[in-house]
Formats: structure tokens, sequence, C-alpha cells
């Protein structure tokens, strides 16, 4: 019986406790439903500020479906949603987009401004290789030969397992022929053959090569056997981001916006697209 009449005294004093302290008990159960209903409203504030924002982001790119909207008015469109959703997802690809229009709009200085605007609002996102690409393609349309260089080499080598390596590889590839160091050019174009990876740039790649061969044929000297696997195919330019960037500027303004959607939707995050380097 012992066990027992310790058991009844151990509740018999918790309940006296919880008598004499039942006023703190009470505040501190209200405090913490406050703090939940606190917490509870902040998300859902900013789960309706994501909603608004996606949805004005939308309206921009779809303001005039079937038409060519010029890129002046998309950039200022994608612009205004940034600036009025701050902070929000949707502002950031905003943001991207924006920069892709003001590129397509021969507007570099500001293009590349959002370009790096963007890596810094969203640095874990999927597409900051991508902006980073942008970046080198403005510097490289703004005659800024040497910069765009040392840009395309740098995503090369830091986002070397991913695809927008190879793009920026073709881009740094074209900008060595433009210095007129065609050596340089075509070790890139031979190494991206042998690798493999180009995916749907191949057939850019081998047509690259070629001229350079045909214009230097003593460059054929290093140059190993091309293999029937690395022959050109007209593959889908659309496999990745970084290769719906460059089709951004062939296909026209009305493309950077539904192609940047596409890929956002891919990444399940935030897309864009950028254009082609000049």
């Amino acid at each position: 019986m012992e066990p027992e009449v310790g058991q009844s005294e151990n509740l018999l004093r918790l309940w006296n406790w919880i008598l004499d302290n039942q006023k703190r008990l009470v505040n501190a159960i209200l405090g913490m439903v406050v703090v939940a209903l606190a917490i509870y409203g902040f998300f859902s504030y900013q789960e309706g500020k994501e909603v608004a924002a996606s949805q004005a982001m939308s309206r921009v790119s779809l303001s005039k479906i079937g038409e060519p909207t010029p890129p002046a008015e998309l950039a200022a469109g994608f612009l205004k949603v940034a600036q009025e959703h701050a902070g929000t997802r949707a502002a950031a690809q905003s943001t991207l987009r924006a920069a892709s229009a003001l590129f397509a709009d021969s507007k570099f200085a500001d293009a590349q401004a959002q370009f790096e605007k963007f890596v810094s609002l969203d640095p874990g996102s999927a597409f900051v290789g991508v902006a980073n690409f942008g970046v080198a393609s403005c510097l490289d349309a703004a005659g800024k030969g040497a910069e765009a260089v040392a840009k395309y080499d740098d995503i090369a080598k830091r986002y070397s397992t991913e695809p927008v390596a190879e793009d920026a590889k073709l881009a740094l590839a074209g900008a060595y022929v433009a210095q007129n160091k065609p050596e340089m050019a075509f070790k890139l174009y031979q190494e991206m053959m042998e690798s493999g990876k180009g995916g749907g740039s191949m057939q850019e790649i081998f047509s690259k090569r070629m001229e350079l061969l045909q214009k230097y044929p003593y460059l054929q000297s290093n140059a190993a056997p091309a293999r029937s696997s690395l022959s050109p195919t007209p593959n889908n330019l659309m496999n990745s981001a970084s290769g719906a960037v460059r089709q951004a500027a062939v296909r026209g303004s009305n493309a950077v916006a539904q192609i940047g959607s596409n890929a956002i939707r891919q990444a399940a995050s935030t897309s864009t697209n950028l254009p082609k380097r000049p």
C-alpha cells in the first residue's frame, strides 16, 4: 500500500502547485496560442503575396497572346512586378525576365544590371548560372571582349556540371574567333565534341569547327578524327534552360517570356530565358 500512498501524495502536491500557479499557466498557454496564430498569419500573408506576385507576372507574360510584344514593353512590365512585389520569388523571376527583355531591346548595360540583381536576390536559384551567362553576354554585346572572355571562362569552370557550362564554352570559342585566336577556339570545339555534352548545340559546334578547319587548314593536324557518334543531328534546342536562353534572342521577345516560363516550370522554381550572344 505504501507505493499507492506515495503516488497520491505526488498527485496532491502537483494539484496544489497548479492551483498556486494557475494564473501563470493560463498566461503561458495564451501566449503560446498568440504566437501560433501570429506564425500562421505570417505564413498565410507570405503565401498570399507569392500568389499575387505570380499572377501579376503571368499577366505580363500573357498580356498579348499571339502578338509580338515589344521587348521594351515586356521589360517595363516585369520590372514593375519586381518592384511592387519585392521580396517574393516571383519578383526575382520577373527581374530575370526583365533582363532578358532588356537584352533583346539592345539595352545591354541595363540588362547586365538586372542579371546581376537577380543573382543577389536569389543566389540559391537553379538559374544563377544562366544569369551569370547573361552578364557575360551583355559584356560581349557591349564590345567588352576581354571581360566577356573572363566571365565565360569562369562560368565554364564554376558550373562545369551544368548545361550552362557548355553554352559558356561555345560562347567563349566564338569570342576567341573574334579575337583572332583560332587555335584556342578550335581546341574548345574539339573538347565539346569529344565530351558529347553539347546536347542541342552539337550541330552548331560541329558547323563552327568545320568553318575553322576550312579557314585554317593547319588546325587539322591537331584534330582528332571525328567520331560518327558525334555527327550533328537536329536535336531539340530546348533541352536545357541555358539553351532556351540562347534561343530567346532568335525567336523574339515573345519567346523570352514563353521559353522562360517553360524553363521555370521544368526546374520547379523560377526561369527565364537569356538571349544568344551576338
